[in-house]
């Protein structure tokens, strides 16, 4: 059940960052950003997933001491390269002449860094996920899903109710931050779950 609720809220968060992109810069501005996020969205299949299913098959045979090892060594892995894979892509963007290449896809550059931002922690915080889904503690991932598509959605309704209006980019830089403090709130749990079975 717990499983079931974490995804439902995070196809809803997905549809939510979508949908207030299109409210806030218009149908044009969010098939610009689905395609940035899907295509920044590989590594961290890539990276993300490998790393998840290793991580998971080392972790169920381990004992406290090793879980918390393999916690922190794999945090400052996916830590080290999340930086370095989404670094390097925002200057790229930035670099490359989107225009010359795809005329449809000009505006697409925009959307590269606060994305990153979001999906950086988002691989930044799988070992975290895993050492918590392997002692059974779901309740901090779940916070993060429910906050984050209930945070989103409440921007997008005071937009309509209030009549503010923001750039969409501005949206997505927001709702990147967002992640990244309820990532931190995930990291942190799994580093108290972890240290206190360790001890």
């Amino acid at each position: 059940m717990p499983n079931s609720v974490q995804t439902f809220a995070n196809t809803g968060s997905l549809y939510v960052l979508a949908h207030g992109v299109a409210h806030f810069g218009g149908v044009s501005e969010a098939g610009l950003f689905s395609i940035c996020q899907r295509i920044l969205t590989i590594p961290v299949r890539i990276v993300g997933n490998s790393v998840k299913q290793v991580l998971l098959k080392y972790l169920s045979v381990s004992d406290g001491r090793t879980r918390y090892y393999y916690l922190k060594k794999y945090t400052f892995i996916l830590t080290i390269l999340s930086l370095s894979i989404f670094g390097t892509l925002s200057i790229l963007a930035s670099w490359l002449s989107i225009e010359s290449m795809y005329p449809n896809w000009v505006g697409f550059e925009k959307y590269v860094a606060p994305v990153s931002i979001w999906l950086a922690v988002t691989m930044i915080y799988v070992p975290s996920v895993s050492i918590l889904n392997t002692y059974g503690s779901t309740a901090p991932h779940m916070f993060y899903e429910i906050s984050s598509v209930a945070t989103k959605g409440l921007i997008v309704l005071a937009s309509v109710y209030y009549g503010f209006n923001m750039p969409s980019v501005s949206f997505v830089y927001l709702s990147s931050m967002l992640a990244v403090v309820l990532s931190l709130f995930i990291i942190l749990s799994a580093f108290k779950v972890a240290k206190n079975e360790n001890s």
